[in-house]
């Protein structure tokens, strides 16, 4: 059993090969701007300083600038996680094959393109030992496993942002982080009977709803940005609020939820590591 740390640019964005919905960009749900209402006199002074601040180049790189700015970091914390790999595969026909197999036991069977191959991963775990032990337990029924490291480096966004927007931006950041801890906690109490189906399903409709919030929020305010850095943040975004609407989907509801939980983990995991 082999671990592999893998490159960002070998990374594809998960199986849109093979399930293409989760990655459809909602982009219906883009507002078309933030409204706020300032005193006439306020605004003539906001617009005076900016014409002033564009003339000496100064507003480049700020994305946003309000009443009372302030410049601020905003960071993404280092994170790792350790998915299984069931087998690589030349073909996708064979990878798929075995995804159904996956798939069955309660796993992922989440196939995408790496170097050519097409690869089958059964989970991402938080901890290396928890990936290690289901690693052991699934070669014991005759797959061929190797343990996948996605290690999410630390990112940082410095903008001169109102607190207002300092806020926002935070939030959608650490909407990564929330949503997998909120999936993986739903699939471990599902797959070990603490939870039921329908509580399952009630506590996803909760995560999506928060998320959604959050979301809207976000694009309100960033939505018209051109810079390239928000603008690959909101795609990202978009992957896990596309994952939360197929959960809560009621067309969704004869799947197989343990597999699917589990499928929208990773797609969450891979749009975290790709920023």
């Amino acid at each position: 059993m082999s671990e592999d740390k893998w490159s960002k640019e070998q990374i594809f964005e998960g199986d849109a090969e093979v399930y293409g919905t989760a990655y459809k960009f909602k982009k219906s749900k883009i507002p078309v701007g933030k409204k706020r209402r300032v005193a006439f006199p306020l605004i003539f002074v906001i617009m005076f300083a900016l014409i002033c601040a564009t003339t000496s180049g100064v507003v480049s790189g700020i994305v946003s600038v309000t009443n009372g700015t302030s410049s601020e970091s905003l960071k993404l914390t280092s994170k790792n996680y350790y998915a299984v790999n069931t087998g690589s595969f030349s073909s996708v026909e064979l990878a798929t094959d075995v995804a159904g197999r996956i798939k069955e036991l309660g796993g992922a069977g989440y196939v995408y393109n790496h170097n050519g191959e097409y690869n089958v991963l059964l989970y991402v775990y938080k901890l290396q030992d928890d990936a290690i032990t289901v690693s052991q337990k699934v070669t014991e029924q005759g797959f061929t496993t190797n343990i996948i490291s996605f290690d999410c480096k630390e990112k940082v966004y410095k903008y001169n942002l109102s607190s207002e927007d300092i806020s926002i931006f935070s939030t959608a950041l650490k909407s990564f982080d929330q949503v997998y801890e909120r999936l993986y906690e739903i699939s471990n109490d599902y797959d070990n009977k603490i939870t039921t189906l329908s509580a399952s399903r009630l506590e996803l409709v909760e995560v999506q709803k928060q998320f959604e919030r959050d979301y809207s929020a976000f694009l309100t305010t960033f939505s018209n940005t051109k810079d390239e850095n928000i603008i690959n943040l909101i795609r990202k975004l978009d992957i896990v609020s596309s994952e939360l609407d197929i959960l809560v989907d009621p067309l969704m509801l004869d799947s197989n939820f343990a597999s699917l939980i589990k499928h929208s983990c990773i797609n969450v995991v891979i749009a975290r590591y790709e920023l």
